[in-house]
């Protein structure tokens, strides 16, 4: 579950890949949320039903019932704890650029990466004076948060 809290997991493999998208994403959460705050309110009923065991006299029904209580609040607050760190370091897709220019007259040129491309790889022939030109730095671009 907690794999599809990533933006950009691919699923699949082949040619049927799908790329998860922000609603899919945001249903699953909500989901995640409602079971841990289930998780919760059970772990509560154990520590009252633990109570009531404890006054009634029944002391290992009460111990039995307090450690599920327990173990249930800490496991609802562990893996919200584990949510929170999840969705705050998701990446970003970024732009990856290539810089070529060219040997002889120092045309620069930016454009998207493509598959392949690789420093000091000869690509294309400059449109000035038509020498070949060469790729100088391949990097990625910050992207504005909007």
């Amino acid at each position: 579950m907690l794999y599809s809290l990533e933006l950009g997991i691919q699923l699949g493999s082949g040619s049927n890949q799908k790329t998860k998208t922000s609603k899919d994403i945001f249903s699953s959460t909500l989901v995640y949320y409602i079971f841990l705050a289930g998780m919760f309110i059970i772990g509560v009923y154990f520590l009252y039903d633990a109570l009531q065991a404890y006054t009634a006299g029944d002391i290992e029904g009460a111990g039995l019932s307090s450690i599920l209580g327990i173990i249930g609040i800490g496991m609802s607050i562990y893996m919200l704890n584990m949510l929170r760190k999840r969705i705050s370091t998701q990446k970003i897709p970024k732009k990856v650029v290539t810089t070529i220019e060219c040997k002889k007259c120092s045309l620069k040129k930016i454009r998207t990466f493509m598959k392949g491309d690789y420093v000091l790889k000869d690509v294309e022939n400059c449109g000035k004076c038509d020498e070949p030109m060469l790729i100088t730095a391949i990097y990625t671009e910050k992207t504005d948060k909007s």
